[in-house]
């Protein structure tokens, strides 16, 4: 969030101070759905679950697999001619489970993705008419995730329940294509498309404990090594002279 803050900081400030008169601020709202493609490590992790359960007699099956979720998205950007250059903040949540029920009881592990991302992104324009754009995007950013694990069984009338919490931090890059049309100068809407690639990602790990990590087996790592398929609506409002 610090980085974010300067980064707002700086395309304000520019604004302000600019002696182009044709540069602009946007202030952008995306609302979408990221779907998670190719989780190799998620899906080991499932998997391993299932078999230390069914190790116990306990044939649990895998009844959701982080689906796709909405994702809420904050950017601000400044154009220079047929640049923009700005920082973006986002949001999003998903999860997996696994179940088994008879009449002696029930088994059930819950495990909940909670997503932060942060960066900052260039758009380059390469289609203009009076009153629509066409921009090609790269954001490059910072995911904060938090994955936690609940265990719950119940047999007869006793229950058991166990939560544990992990965190881990990556990079990546994000290429996508955004469409802007302009109404009354001022308003924005548009959709976007893109595709979230991680360039490097740490393994999740306890909070207080980096050397905890949650692991599928001899040094493989549970950690974000998926790719993301984002799909948005956009809502925004620019100050100064649309580009």
């Amino acid at each position: 969030m610090k980085y974010f803050n300067i980064i707002l900081f700086l395309c304000c400030s520019s604004v302000v101070n600019g002696d182009d008169p044709s540069e602009s601020l946007h202030f952008n709202l995306y609302y979408g759905q990221i779907t998670h493609l190719n989780g190799e490590s998620l899906n080991e992790f499932e998997q391993m679950i299932k078999s230390v359960y069914q190790d116990m007699a306990i044939p649990l099956e895998i009844v959701q697999s982080f689906p796709a979720t909405p994702m809420l998205q904050y950017q601000v950007t400044r154009s220079f001619g047929n640049m923009k250059v700005g920082s973006f903040y986002a949001h999003n949540a998903t999860g997996g489970r696994l179940h088994y029920a008879d009449y002696s009881g029930s088994a059930t592990v819950d495990h909940i993705m909670d997503n932060t991302y942060f960066g900052v992104n260039f758009q380059y324009r390469f289609l203009h008419t009076a009153h629509m754009r066409v921009f090609q995007s790269n954001q490059a950013g910072i995911l904060q995730s938090n994955f936690e694990v609940t265990e719950k069984i119940k047999i007869w009338d006793q229950e058991t329940s166990e939560r544990t919490s992990f965190e881990s931090t990556a990079y990546f890059m994000e290429p996508g294509l955004e469409l802007d049309i302009v109404f009354l100068k001022v308003i924005h809407l548009g959709g976007y498309v893109g595709a979230k690639l991680f360039i490097y990602s740490l393994p999740y790990h306890l909070p207080n404990n980096k050397d905890a990590k949650l692991a599928t087996g001899y040094k493989d790592y549970v950690k974000p090594d998926w790719i993301e398929a984002n799909i948005a609506l956009k809502i925004g409002v620019s100050l100064g002279k649309s580009p």
